[in-house]
């Protein structure tokens, strides 16, 4: 078993699952896109990032494994910048309107 603290809570988790899931499992939430538990993770829309105490940029935690004795902070201010940030790099790709289109199957054609 590996041992690790998430927002100061100590967890208790089994090796092979990554920061993400085992803060699923205690209700922490880590905000995610493109994250599903049926696919493999690829940590493309970096909204699941978190803080790693001794690393010195935040790191997607869909594909991070858990390490003993980590130490991650899901929701710091820098956190809330970054993924604002990335939300705002995705839909700036993207017409806003489909958002909220009923005929956005049809968007296929607009592409």
């Amino acid at each position: 078993m590996i041992k690790l603290t998430i927002n100061n809570n100590e967890i208790v988790a089994k090796k092979g699952e990554t920061v993400l899931e085992v803060a699923q499992k205690q209700d922490i939430h880590i905000p995610t896109l493109c994250y599903h538990k049926d696919l493999i993770p690829y940590g493309g829309c970096r909204l699941c990032i978190v803080e790693v105490k001794g690393r010195p940029i935040p790191v997607v935690s869909c594909t991070l494994p858990v390490e003993d004795g980590m130490v991650v902070k899901t929701d710091t201010p820098r956190l809330k910048k970054l993924r604002t940030f990335s939300l705002q790099l995705i839909l700036s790709e993207h017409p806003h309107a489909c958002l909220i289109c009923d005929k956005k199957e049809e968007c296929a054609e607009y592409q």
